[in-house]
């Protein structure tokens, strides 16, 4: 939910607006240029304020709607991967973990699946994300 303060804020702005609009409206035409064009750059002002925190609460609600898209995505991946020694494991048609090991870090810090690499030569696995080091008997493909 947007800040409260962002929307009165808004609001308060608009309101302001509206209000210069009806004088405008209101006046006699015996009304002075130059105060006519005062209550107009006043009008204009209280716009861009409205306009300026309208792309604020824009931003917040973008960047919430991401937050819930990742949220999901993640309450999504928790129903396909159970934990076996070391690493995570994509789930098979009987709920056994099975396939290659995905980074047991990654996944309890981010929610996010990344495959280690088992790299004989160096004799070691690893993630190539987040770095974290595995004894490969403890991250076995299954």
């Amino acid at each position: 939910m947007p800040d409260i303060a962002a929307i009165t804020a808004i609001a308060s702005n608009l309101k302001t607006a509206f209000d210069i609009a009806k004088a405008i409206r209101d006046a006699e035409i015996q009304m002075q240029t130059a105060e006519l064009k005062l209550k107009l750059a006043e009008l204009m002002m209280a716009l861009a304020d409205a306009r300026g925190s309208m792309a604020e609460v824009q931003n917040e609600v973008h960047d919430k709607d991401q937050t819930i898209a990742e949220l999901n995505r993640a309450l999504e991946l928790k129903a396909i991967v159970v934990k076996q020694y070391d690493a995570y494991y994509q789930v098979d048609e009987n709920g056994k973990p099975s396939g290659e090991p995905y980074c047991l870090t990654c996944w309890e810090r981010d929610h996010k699946l990344f495959h280690v690499v088992h790299d004989s030569m160096a004799d070691g696995t690893w993630c190539r994300v987040c770095n974290s080091r595995y004894d490969s008997r403890r991250v076995p493909e299954i």
